[in-house]
């Protein structure tokens, strides 16, 4: 993906945010493609200035459409967080361990990005430190909201800024 202009990494910065607000390991950000549903761009922050997730497969994403899921390695969890690792599908925990394995975390939590009635991705935050649990879900998805609204507006100004360039060629 390329930022243009005056707005560089626009979703990086908002994707780092978030991992430095959660205290998280890695902050991962995937965002479908509009038409066709289907893996679009991806952003992560693991607070080394590591912002290139080339080598993720879109085969180990949990789909854009799926609730909430929580992973927790056994090495992790206590006997009473065993609930909090059944939350999600089976395969859409199934992906997240898998994903939680490639990028080095023990705990991880996923969002949809809903605006509305329309999925825009998905938020994915992860952490050898924290134990994500069901009481994660509503704050992490109250702020995956708000990160819809801002990255509208990234998107916006990103193609206005694009557009604007053309216009001066």
């Amino acid at each position: 993906h390329a930022s243009l202009g005056w707005l560089p990494n626009g979703v990086d910065a908002l994707c780092e945010m978030f991992r430095a607000s959660l205290h998280a390991d890695i902050c991962l950000i995937a965002l479908t493609d509009d038409e066709l549903q289907s893996a679009g761009q991806l952003y992560m922050a693991n607070g080394a200035g590591a912002h290139s997730p080339r080598a993720l497969s879109a085969r180990l994403m949990v789909r854009a459409s799926d609730g909430p899921a929580i992973y927790m390695s056994s090495d992790a969890r206590g006997t009473d967080e065993q609930i909090d690792a059944e939350v999600g599908s089976d395969e859409a925990r199934r992906r997240l361990a898998a994903l939680a394995g490639m990028l080095r975390v023990s705990s991880m939590i996923t969002v949809p990005l809903s605006d509305g009635d329309r999925c825009i991705g998905r938020l994915y935050v992860g952490s050898n430190k924290k134990r994500y649990s069901s009481r994660d879900i509503l704050p992490i998805s109250r702020g995956a909201r708000y990160a819809c609204s801002l990255i509208a507006s990234i998107r916006l100004t990103e193609t206005l800024a694009k557009e604007r360039s053309e216009e001066r060629r």
